[in-house]
């Protein structure tokens, strides 16, 4: 159960200062940056794989919001761990923003430090996951789906960067309202969640929610009104010259 709490501490005081050290280390850095686009290739192939497995699952369950969300799900060890470990695998965005000498955001650093924990926080002392975690891993690999496509070639999905993060937004909106659901569910029928997991998980989707927006309005809304009052601003100077 302990080891649970180790992964943001992995991540923030070994991991992120370990893929500053090798960025002094030219030569490496060039070797592993020929890897990017087979890195984003290979977790665009897994989101895309998981979408169809979350399908599948939730598919044998009772076609409802309560049976997708609060009926036991059907065992499936190599799926579970297949998840679990894919968000460790992805704190490989984070080397690869370091070594492109991009910043690692407070978002994007909250977002990978905390996901590998959430996860296994619905697997705990439990035979298989939580009823609800199967709908959170179709949202996210949909997302994520999308999401590798454009790093993989930003130039040529420059298109569906704002789309992406509208997704983002949505899905942790959604899975709010379905934590809410379930403890609702948990409380008055019966669902397979743990109280003090959906608890957790509701305070990390808000952050998880919070965040997203923010860097929306910062990226796209704020920056719309900037352009709106610079064009108002020209025209007036325009027209009194």
């Amino acid at each position: 159960m302990y080891w649970i709490i180790l992964p943001p501490f992995v991540y923030c005081g070994l991991f992120i200062p370990m893929c500053h050290t090798i960025k002094n280390y030219a030569n490496v850095t060039r070797c592993l940056l020929r890897f990017q686009i087979m890195h984003n290739f290979l977790l665009a192939t897994f989101s895309f794989a998981m979408t169809f497995l979350s399908v599948y699952y939730l598919s044998l369950r009772t076609f409802s919001v309560h049976g997708w969300v609060c009926e036991s799900p059907e065992s499936a060890p190599m799926y579970e761990y297949a998840w679990l470990f894919s968000k460790i695998y992805e704190w490989l965005d984070t080397m690869y923003l370091i070594l492109n000498d991009k910043k690692v955001s407070s978002l994007h650093r909250n977002h990978h430090a905390s996901t590998t924990s959430l996860v296994a926080l619905h697997y705990m002392n439990r035979k298989t996951r939580t009823s609800i975690v199967d709908v959170p891993i179709l949202l996210n690999s949909i997302a994520h789906v999308f999401m590798y496509l454009y790093y993989m070639n930003s130039t040529f999905f420059s298109k569906i960067k704002k789309i992406i993060t509208r997704i983002q937004i949505i899905q942790h909106f959604s899975v709010l309202l379905l934590i809410c659901y379930s403890i609702y569910q948990k409380n008055v029928y019966e669902c397979d969640i743990n109280i003090f997991t959906n608890i957790v998980s509701f305070l990390v989707y808000l952050m998880y929610f919070v965040q997203f927006y923010l860097f929306y309005y910062s990226t796209y809304s704020r920056k719309k009104n900037t352009l709106s009052h610079d064009k108002q601003t020209n025209g007036e100077l325009l027209k009194q010259s």
